[in-house]
């Protein structure tokens, strides 16, 4: 349905099908249910690509009714109480594991189309999820990342459009993460992995029905990519909860290596270590950046929070000064660490989407420091809400300036959190999902 007194947007099609504009009234009670295909079901939260599956099906919910389908086992999965979330269910074979999923050995080399995420396809995952969308018979159906390609068929079963959410451009994290390898083997190898997943995030591009990606930078080098790719909207990451404005500082963290007082100076870097360019930046911070901070503030302590962290990065940690590094592996609530850290520095060389770490660190008003990288594909001003640094020195300056002029560092951090409200919440997300489920 139209406004009055607007004349009518010009038709587009992709794939033959209409594709309705952007000027198009999204009624709730017209787009009936949505279904949602994840690797994981979303509540336990590893990642920053877990953090923004949750937020999609809180704001989906919000919507309408919202069915959800993790690909890997749980034993009896139990919903949370989230508004409008109607089937949560995941595979029904308890060797799905994520173990056997990301375990892709080499055997896609020698396929001409052959890719890792090749090893996230089981046939009896399949089945189960193609029982899921006949049962549920969704209007739309959501896929969670190209890992999930396989599962087209499957999702498709009902004859529901299909959206790729494209939570990053692919073919751009995959060339980073082969510059970043040292060993030549491992170039090989990354190299082979981009040229394929480049091919491959095309061809899912052209055949869904439409890709969401979370920032108008991402928009913009995915239609560069794949100028033959569906509608592409932007569906922005967001802080999908208001942090709690007391949590117990000492839940998670290690009482003997807490800091000597509150605010003395720590150095907090959150993520997913399984990830390359987050395991880049936290080489990069202790090698480098803690060695140059501590020559400044010697009680700086650096904290690497997140799951799977390699032995190369174990291994570094433990050579360093004593009490300097602490490395928690997965840990069940990231805010109390964000309560004690002092300023959130995000030495990202590599990497796509929007950084949902510095998102966070702006909702409890922690002072960013961040590449130009890390800050890509955000509405963010260096020097209104973060500090932008690009270099080792950089990095380690930017860092002590923060702690050395507190003041400035607290007015951008409340910039931040601003920025957060306004942009950066549920309600904005939900706001753009009620157009792009319309369409």
């Amino acid at each position: 349905m139209f406004r009055a007194g607007r004349a009518l947007p010009t038709a587009v099609t992709h794939r033959g099908r209409p594709v309705a504009c952007a000027g198009m009234a999204a009624m709730h009670e017209d787009h009936g249910p949505v279904a949602i295909v994840l690797p994981h079901l979303p509540d336990r939260a590893h990642s920053g690509i877990d953090l923004r599956h949750r937020a999609l099906v809180r704001a989906l919910g919000a919507l309408g009714d919202v069915h959800v389908f993790g690909v890997c086992h749980r034993p009896a999965p139990t919903p949370p109480a989230w508004t409008g979330v109607r089937s949560w269910t995941c595979s029904s074979d308890p060797t799905v594991t994520p173990t056997r999923l990301t375990a892709s050995g080499t055997g896609w080399m020698g396929q001409d189309d052959g890719h890792p995420s090749d090893s996230w396809f089981v046939p009896s995952v399949a089945e189960d999820l193609a029982t899921f969308v006949r049962r549920t018979a969704p209007r739309l159906v959501v896929l969670g990342g190209l890992d999930l390609h396989r599962y087209r068929d499957a999702a498709r079963s009902t004859g529901a459009p299909l959206v790729l959410d494209a939570a990053n451009v692919e073919t751009d994290v995959a060339t980073a993460i082969a510059e970043l390898a040292m060993d030549p083997r491992e170039v090989l190898v990354r190299r082979l992995v981009a040229a394929r997943t480049a091919t491959l995030e095309a061809a899912v591009a052209r055949d869904v029905d439409a890709v969401w990606v979370c920032s108008e930078h991402d928009r913009r080098r995915f239609a560069a990519l794949h100028p033959s790719s569906a509608p592409i909207t932007v569906i922005p990451n967001v802080v999908d909860a208001d942090p709690d404005p007391d949590p117990d500082p000492t839940v998670g963290i290690d009482r003997d290596a807490a800091p000597p007082s509150p605010r003395a100076p720590l150095l907090l870097y959150p993520g997913s270590f399984a990830y390359p360019p987050n395991a880049d930046a936290a080489v990069w911070l202790l090698d480098e950046v803690l060695p140059g901070v501590r020559r400044h503030l010697p009680t700086a302590r650096l904290a690497l929070v997140g799951a799977d962290p390699p032995a190369h990065l174990l291994a570094r940690a433990g050579a360093a000064p004593a009490g300097a590094v602490e490395v928690t592996g997965l840990v069940p609530d990231t805010a109390p660490w964000f309560v004690a850290a002092t300023v959130v520095p995000v030495a990202l060389r590599a990497g796509a989407g929007t950084r949902l770490k510095i998102l966070e660190a702006f909702a409890h008003g922690v002072p960013v420091v961040s590449t130009p990288k890390g800050w890509e594909g955000l509405d963010v001003e260096p020097g209104v809400h973060l500090l932008s640094a690009a270099t080792t020195e950089e990095l380690v300056a930017a860092i002590v300036d923060v702690h050395r002029d507190p003041e400035q560092a607290a007015r951008r951090a409340q910039h931040g959190r601003e920025i957060v409200e306004r942009r950066y919440k549920l309600a904005g997300l939900i706001s753009a999902l009620g157009p792009a489920v319309g369409r």
